[in-house]
């Protein structure tokens, strides 16, 4: 028996990436939903629809949009696991095969290229950083921003295509006054950098 795209390719690959620790359940299940709401669109599943559907999926605009999804959880190596588990699944079906093939490439290029430079300007985004917390140390790691503050603070803030994610860890505890101060520089600079666009 052929296998199912969604039931034994996807949902297999995407518990064990949450088993993993590599996505949260919450995009896992998200993830889970855009496939699953793609199959009753183009039919592919093998129960009760056309494998050869999938051809169509790997050409749209859904199929880019899951892509997309997927960069900003940082789960590309998912993606690209889940299509060569398509390949080596669907190898005797070369129309599979050649959208299969295009959608890797394309998801190798946005890999190497990255997010950021297509959508914000990490200069301007340190700037705003530096503005807002007065950091004592600052670093750009790819698309995240790093600032260590003077009371044991470390503040982190990684920018994605469709969002953005802001951590704020304690080395020690600090008064609610400090808290509530920080926490609003942080909204600040999250409001401020969803407008740090090239």
């Amino acid at each position: 028996m052929k296998l199912d795209f969604l039931r034994h390719i996807v949902n297999p690959l995407v518990e064990k990436y949450v088993e993993k620790g590599v996505l949260n359940p919450k995009d896992a299940i998200e993830l889970k939903r855009l496939v699953h709401s793609a199959e009753e669109k183009y039919r592919f599943s093998i129960y009760n629809g056309e494998l050869l559907n999938l051809v169509n999926y790997f050409k749209s605009s859904d199929f880019r949009n899951l892509i997309s999804f997927m960069r900003s959880c940082n789960a590309n190596e998912l993606l690209s696991e889940i299509l060569e588990k398509v390949k080596e699944a669907y190898g005797e079906y070369p129309e599979v095969i050649e959208a299969l093939n295009t959608a890797l490439q394309e998801v190798s290029v946005k890999k190497e290229t990255g997010v950021i430079g297509e959508v914000f300007d990490m200069e301007a985004l340190v700037k705003v950083v530096k503005e807002v917390l007065d950091p004592r140390e600052v670093t750009i790691n790819k698309n995240a921003v790093k600032a260590l503050l003077n009371e044991g603070v470390e503040f982190k803030i990684n920018v994605f295509k469709q969002r953005v994610k802001i951590e704020v860890k304690f080395d020690k505890s600090i008064d609610k006054r400090t808290l509530s101060a920080l926490f609003n520089k942080v909204a600040g600079i999250a409001e401020k950098a969803v407008r740090v666009r090239l």
